[in-house]
C-alpha cells in the first residue's frame, strides 16, 4: 500500500498515477488486519476491538483537511504533499510491524497441533487450488460461498464509494475552503458510524450489523446528494461521513463472517479467493461507470443509480442466505 501511494505521489502522468492507485487498492483489500484481530481477540469483543483501532486511526485522517488547506487552495492546487503524509505513516507501520508483530494465537495453536499430530497434516498441500478444494469439502461451504458472493456483488459500489466526491464538489463549484469543512465533518460522521458498529456487531450479531449499515447507505446517499447540491455543508459532511463509515462497516462485517466460517489453516486462502472474486467485478464496474460518465449530469448520479442497486442485492442475499457467526470460536472450526 505504501509503495502504491508513493508511486501516486511522484507520478508524472495519469497512467503512472493509476498504476500506483491499482497497487495500493489491491493490497488495501487484502485486509490482513482482520485476520490478526479476529485471531487475537475474544469472540464477543472482535468488532469492538476492530472499530476501536479504526477510530484511533481517524485522528490521523483529521490531518488530511489540514494538509489540504495548506497545499490545495484556489489557484494553487499542489496535491502531491497530501500523499506524503500517508507514505510517511506507511513507512513507520512497516518498521513497527517488522519489529513488534508476532504470530497470532490461533496460528500458534495450529502450529502446535501440527507438531503434536503430524499424521493429520501429512497430505496437507499449501496451494490455492488445494485450499479451494478443501473449502468446498467443508460442511459450511454453502455459507462461505454465499459470503463471497455477497462481497463480489458489493464490489461495484465499493469502487464508486471511494471515488467522485471531490469531482462532484468541483462540478458544483464548491470552494476548497468549504470542501475542507465537508472533509472535517466527514471524519466525525465516520467515527460515529464506527462507534455504533462495534456494539451492534458484537451484541446483536453480524447479520443485524450488515442490514443496519446497508440501510444507512441506502438512506444517506440521496440525503448527501441533495445536501451538496443545496450547499448545506454540515448535513453533507455528516451524512457523507456516516455513509462512508457504514460502507467500511459493511466490508468489515463481511470479512468477519468469512473469517468466522473457515478454519485457521484455510483462512488466508479464503481471503485470497474472496479477493480474486472481487477483482472479477472490477472490470465490469470500471467499464460501466466510464460509459455512464458520458450520460449523467453529475458524477454522483452514478453512485445513486448504478451503485445503490448493488447494495440492495447484497442486502437481500444476506437476509435470505447468510447465517449468523457472532461468538464463533475460530480456533475450533474444523476443515
Amino acid at each position: 500500500m505504501t509503495l502504491g501511494v508513493f508511486i501516486q505521489s511522484i507520478a508524472p502522468i495519469y497512467a503512472i498515477y493509476f498504476l500506483g492507485q491499482a497497487i495500493a487498492m489491491f493490497f488495501l483489500f487484502n485486509d490482513m488486519q482482520y485476520v490478526y484481530i479476529n485471531e487475537e481477540t475474544p469472540s464477543n469483543k472482535r468488532a469492538q476491538a476492530f472499530t476501536a483501532a479504526k477510530i484511533i486511526g481517524l485522528f490521523a485522517i483529521f490531518l488530511v483537511p489540514v494538509i489540504r488547506g495548506m497545499f490545495i487552495t484556489e489557484g494553487s492546487e499542489n496535491w502531491r504533499p497530501v500523499l506524503f503524509f500517508p507514505v510517511l505513516i506507511g513507512i513507520i507501520v512497516i518498521i513497527l510491524s517488522a519489529l513488534l508483530l508476532k504470530e497470532t494465537r490461533a496460528y500458534t495453536i495450529l502450529q502446535e497441533d501440527r507438531a503434536k499430530n503430524p499424521e493429520k497434516y501429512v497430505e496437507e498441500k499449501i496451494s490455492l487450488p488445494q485450499a479451494v478444494r478443501d473449502l468446498k469439502k467443508m460442511d459450511n461451504w454453502g455459507q462461505v460461498k454465499w459470503v463471497i458472493i455477497v462481497i463480489m456483488i458489493f464490489t461495484p459500489f465499493a469502487l464508486l464509494n471511494l471515488q467522485y466526491s471531490e469531482m462532484f464538489m468541483d462540478q458544483l463549484g464548491i470552494l476548497h475552503a468549504d470542501r475542507n469543512i465537508v472533509l472535517m465533518l466527514q471524519v466525525v460522521g465516520t467515527g460515529i458510524a464506527y462507534l455504533i458498529q462495534g456494539q451492534v456487531a458484537d451484541r446483536l450479531g453480524r447479520r443485524p450489523s450488515y442490514i443496519m449499515n446497508a440501510i444507512i447507505v441506502v438512506v444517506l446517499v440521496p440525503i448527501e446528494y441533495v445536501a451538496l447540491v443545496e450547499g448545506n455543508l454540515i448535513v453533507a459532511g455528516l451524512s457523507q461521513g456516516i455513509r462512508i463509515g457504514a460502507f467500511w462497516n459493511i466490508t468489515d462485517v463481511s470479512r468477519f463472517m468469512l473469517i468466522e466460517n473457515v478454519p485457521t489453516r484455510l483462512r488466508g486462502y479464503a481471503q485470497t479467493l474472496s479477493g480474486l472474486c472481487m477483482f472479477i467485478m472490477l472490470p465490469i464496474a470500471i467499464i460501466t461507470t466510464t460509459i455512464l460518465l458520458g450520460f449523467v449530469t453529475y458524477v454522483y448520479d452514478i453512485l445513486l443509480y448504478f451503485g445503490l442497486p448493488f447494495v440492495f442485492i447484497s442486502l437481500i442475499l444476506v437476509i435470505l442466505k447468510v447465517k449468523e457467526t457472532v461468538n464463533v470460536d475460530i480456533t475450533k472450526i474444523e476443515g
